[in-house]
This record gives structure tokens, C-alpha cells and sequence, in this order.
């Protein structure tokens, strides 16, 4: 997996992002990941958090229902969390994790981060931290071990 993920090489998402940003403004997006490389030069999928206020989340639904975004229709977790999108830009496949709660993106973040630090590149592992990170598990058991 390359070390980072860089905009660059997907031009029609660079400009995907850019309508986005500009139709939704307050949108924050945060790249999240990427899981087990198909071939040693690229990525699986291509995980991308975004962050919008409420008021602006059926505009948005709609504006990637316009384009080339599909609602990811094997959602397995709670869709009060987040809403997940996929679309494909140069032949790569983007998830885009749509959410109105801070408090979820925040501890969304936390477990990248620690899915980065530790190096976990295999999905069902990612997949288990973040479940542990956003059900607040994790943040019971550390305080339950310290001393």
C-alpha cells in the first residue's frame, strides 16, 4: 500500500472532490485508508470521511445521487452513524462515509489513526478497530486498565 494516498493520481476524482466542495462548502473530508493492495502498484478501495452538518445532508444525498455515486447497498451498521457511497474514477474505487455526527468522525479518526500506526492493511482488521473506536468499547476497556 503506498504510504499515501495522493489526489493526483486520480484526476477525475480531484475534480469529483472540487464539485463537492464548491456545491457543498462546509463539507470536511478526511482520507481514511485503504485496505490490502489487488496489485503492488494500487489500492483496493479508497476509504474517504466526510463530515457535514445535518441541514446540508439531503442536498448532499441528492447531489451524489446525481452523480456518479451509489449507495453502498451492503450497509451492515447503523445508517444514524453514517451513510457509506462508492464510485469509481479512474478505475480505482473510492467508499465515501457520509456523517452528521462529530462525535462518530472523531472516534472514526482515532481508529484510522491507530490502524495507520499499527500497520493494518487486512480489512476484517481494520474493520474490528473502528468497531471498537465508535461503540465506545475500546475507551471502557482503557479505563478500566489504568492505574
Amino acid at each position: 500500500m503506498p504510504n499515501k494516498f495522493n489526489l493526483d493520481d486520480f484526476p477525475n476524482f480531484k475534480e469529483e472532490m472540487r464539485l463537492i466542495k464548491e456545491n457543498h462548502p462546509l463539507a470536511k473530508f478526511y482520507p481514511v485508508g485503504s485496505c490490502e493492495t489487488v496489485a503492488d502498484d494500487g489500492y483496493e478501495d479508497i476509504d474517504i470521511l466526510c463530515c457535514i452538518d445535518q441541514n446540508d445532508l439531503e442536498p448532499f444525498k441528492v447531489f451524489l445521487r446525481d452523480g456518479d455515486w451509489l449507495r453502498d447497498q451492503n450497509q451492515q451498521y447503523n445508517e444514524e452513524q453514517f451513510l457509506s457511497y462508492k464510485a469509481l474514477f479512474n478505475d480505482q474505487t473510492f467508499n465515501l462515509l457520509v456523517s452528521t455526527d462529530r462525535n462518530f468522525v472523531n472516534r472514526f479518526l482515532k481508529a484510522s489513526n491507530l490502524c495507520k500506526h499499527l500497520n493494518l492493511t487486512r480489512k476484517e482488521h481494520r474493520v474490528f478497530v473502528h468497531q471498537m473506536f465508535v461503540s465506545g468499547i475500546l475507551n471502557k476497556v482503557i479505563e478500566e486498565i489504568q492505574v
